[in-house]
């Protein structure tokens, strides 16, 4: 169960170099390695290790152990004030999907939007 998920890092393994524990953690639904070639042209829930979260790890539990962590979770700077904390799960999924969505497709500043496009009739 579950997909979107923050939390604090408790262990982590010895591979592990980007979070600690302690560390509050935003987690992406792709478990991505951050580290093949895929990943490191900016698509890692396109990773060649790429695991959907709700199918594997289940982080609507009380615990959860992240593979690839290193790729996976990124810690924010600090500790988020509680009211905060709700706001950043959509940092774990909604974020990175639009975020997706919107290099795909190449949008950008100056770019047409499809609701200034004109069409031609036939």
């Amino acid at each position: 169960m579950g997909h979107e998920y923050v939390g604090v890092v408790e262990q982590i393994g010895d591979a592990v170099t980007t979070v600690k524990p302690g560390d509050f953690v935003v987690g992406s639904f792709v478990i991505s390695c951050g580290e093949c070639a895929i990943c490191r042209s900016g698509y890692p829930s396109r990773c060649v290790h790429g695991q959907f979260v709700a199918q594997t790890v289940g982080t609507q539990s009380e615990r959860a152990r992240i593979p690839y962590a290193d790729g996976t979770l990124v810690a924010t700077p600090g500790m988020p004030a509680d009211d905060l904390i709700p706001s950043l799960l959509a940092a774990s999924d909604v974020l990175g999907t639009g975020w997706f969505a919107a290099t795909a497709a190449e949008a950008g500043r100056g770019r047409p939007s499809p609701s200034s496009a004109t069409a031609r009739s036939a």
